[in-house]
């Protein structure tokens, strides 16, 4: 057993939409007596990848970056399923969230099965229309290549439209949905 449920908050916004429903999931990892932690990337310092290569040759653990990313490998590492989480910006996940994700490569170079057999999902907010007005149809097609190519189980993707503050909170399918993909994540009893 790892250290239960990691969710990865990419919003910059403290309070905003995709925080609202980070919360609501954790609600339900609490409820069904899940340990669980969620890191909001908000805020954080975490460099984008170069391209160095170092990870690769095994020249510093993970990464050369000693940044705030140095202190979340472990976590996703000896996470048990992990949620991400994001507002979809420009037809595509948060620069946040994307960074992070690039910096993986590090893990994955001395890793390869961190995220093997572990369940995964996707949490995304949008302020247009639709999941392919939004463009968050390529987060989701970037999630799914990424976590088929890290062999994680895919439990899901829940999103819908939460364009002004508040407006997760109003829109119960997107609550339902997010709830519904939280569950997904619990493990089997």
């Amino acid at each position: 057993m790892g250290n239960g449920v990691l969710v990865v908050n990419g919003s910059p916004r403290k309070d905003g939409n995709t925080s609202f429903l980070v919360t609501r999931s954790c609600e339900v990892f609490r409820a069904g007596g899940i340990a669980h932690e969620a890191i909001s990337l908000g805020g954080m310092d975490i460099r984008p990848c170069t391209g160095c290569d170092a990870c690769r040759a095994k020249k510093s653990r993970y990464c050369v970056f000693k940044d705030d990313m140095a202190g979340l490998y472990d976590k996703v590492a000896g996470c048990d399923a992990i949620l991400f989480a994001s507002p979809v910006y420009w037809f595509a996940y948060t620069a946040q969230l994307k960074a992070f994700v690039d910096r993986l490569y590090g893990l994955w170079n001395w890793d390869p099965d961190f995220l093997k057999g572990k369940k995964a999902g996707a949490l995304l907010v949008y302020g247009d229309v639709d999941v392919y007005a939004s463009g968050a149809i390529n987060a989701i097609s970037s999630f799914e290549h990424m976590l088929r190519f890290l062999r994680a189980e895919i439990a899901g993707f829940a999103y819908g439209t939460a364009n002004e503050p508040g407006d997760a909170g109003k829109n119960a399918d997107l609550v339902e949905r997010t709830e519904g993909l939280a569950r997904k994540l619990l493990p089997a009893r």
